[in-house]
């Protein structure tokens, strides 16, 4: 990380807090949101600042490549637009949320929100999100609900979209490579129920939550990679429970469904592995090889997590862990990359909240992801095991 990032990160984080303190002083202590004619609303604004080594998920070997700047890479557009594995991210939201009674006379909420992603060090990632959550309250602590996001243009990284040489060994500086650029967009629908909530006086077992959801999305990519386009079904349940008034509990599964057959695309392969002639030249003993060949990212994913929340006055703690299997469906013969490949992520979490005032939340967190591979690849343009630090601020405004 360069030095001029540092110091912007550095800023950041010390800006963040000092902020809010200001905020919170001059603030009127006031808790009711405005209403008027049965309609309440409120606002809520965030900025986040975050810190992560390796944004685009890739392997040492990979980030050895980057930051050496060999010639053959530059001719190949490999790292084009990829100026730095780390980078520091700016984050500004903002959502707008409005309550009124409807079904049953019980409040139906709207929240539409937005936020932009600033790269420092990576431009070309720069990119916006939008969301739209509704809820239905259905009493007794039940309520539906739906929630929508979207994303333009995120720049994921460069691929591979083709090779100059057709009849001799594939050098790296006669690969070709493009941006993967996709929007994304999902749909989930989601049920909360209370399944148990004690008196105040109650020492243990105070409330538990179950919570349901199930969802579509869909990845698509600007040319030429709409063969790495997917759709995404996924459905999930969380458990929540507070134990005590300073200690609850978490759990959750997430299953999701990956659906990319893709189509063809060009793939550098060894032919003594498979025995076949993949250039026609009739020798089957060429190493890298271009071809074109069927490849299918199809996937299951099985996601679980746990969380643990230290709750105080003002300050609160909590400590999470997450654990993630991919289970890659190919059985294209050419497909060395995903065929009878499984992946296994591992990611730990902390974060620190300290509350300012009446409507303002400070956040220090931090991240830790290992992300490893089963499968032998037999190219190296596709991310494989990878590891990420993340560490940041959030001030979070409620008005």
């Amino acid at each position: 990380m360069t030095g001029r990032t540092l110091q912007l990160l550095l800023c950041a984080l010390l800006a963040l807090a000092p902020l809010g303190e200001v905020c919170a002083k001059d603030k009127k202590k006031k808790k009711d949101k405005p209403e008027e004619n049965g309609i309440e609303w409120g606002l809520r604004l965030e900025g986040e600042v975050l810190y992560d080594t390796n944004i685009f998920n890739l392997s040492e070997s990979q980030i050895d490549r980057l930051e050496d700047d060999r010639a053959a890479d530059e001719i190949s557009g490999r790292f084009d637009d990829m100026e730095s594995p780390d980078d520091v991210i700016i984050s500004p939201r903002a959502a707008i949320s409005l309550s009124f009674p409807l079904l049953f006379d019980r409040d139906f909420t709207i929240e539409p929100s937005a936020r932009y992603d600033f790269y420092v060090e990576n431009p070309e990632r720069n990119h916006a999100r939008a969301g739209l959550d509704l809820e239905q309250k259905l009493g007794g602590g039940h309520s539906i609900g739906v929630d929508l996001g979207y994303a333009h243009e995120v720049f994921r990284k460069n691929y591979l979209a083709d090779a100059t040489d057709l009849v001799d060994s594939v050098s790296d500086d006669e690969r070709v490579y493009e941006p993967g650029i996709y929007n994304d967009a999902t749909v989930d629908l989601r049920y909360r129920a209370r399944l148990w909530k004690a008196d105040k006086d109650t020492p243990l077992l105070r409330r538990a939550e179950l919570k349901a959801r199930a969802g579509y999305g869909f990845r698509r990519y600007d040319d030429p990679f709409d063969n790495r386009d997917r759709d995404l079904y996924r459905a999930g349940v969380d458990l929540e429970i507070e134990l005590t008034s300073f200690l609850d509990i978490e759990g959750g599964y997430l299953f999701e469904y990956l659906e990319s057959p893709g189509d063809e695309e060009v793939l550098i392969r060894d032919e003594p592995e498979f025995g076949v002639d993949l250039n026609g030249d009739l020798d089957a003993n060429d190493l890298d090889i271009r071809t074109e060949q069927k490849v299918d990212r199809t996937r299951f994913r099985h996601g679980f997590r746990a969380d643990v929340h230290l709750k105080g006055d003002r300050w609160s703690l909590k400590v999470g862990y997450r654990l993630r299997f991919e289970d890659f469906e190919s059985d294209e013969l050419f497909d060395t990359t995903y065929r009878g490949r499984e992946d296994i992520r591992h990611e730990a979490r902390v974060a620190l909240i300290r509350k300012i005032g009446d409507s303002f939340n400070f956040t220090l967190e931090g991240r830790y992801l290992k992300e490893t591979s089963t499968s032998d690849a037999q190219n190296d343009n596709e991310e494989r095991e990878y590891e990420r630090f993340i560490v940041g601020a959030t001030l979070t405004a409620k008005f």
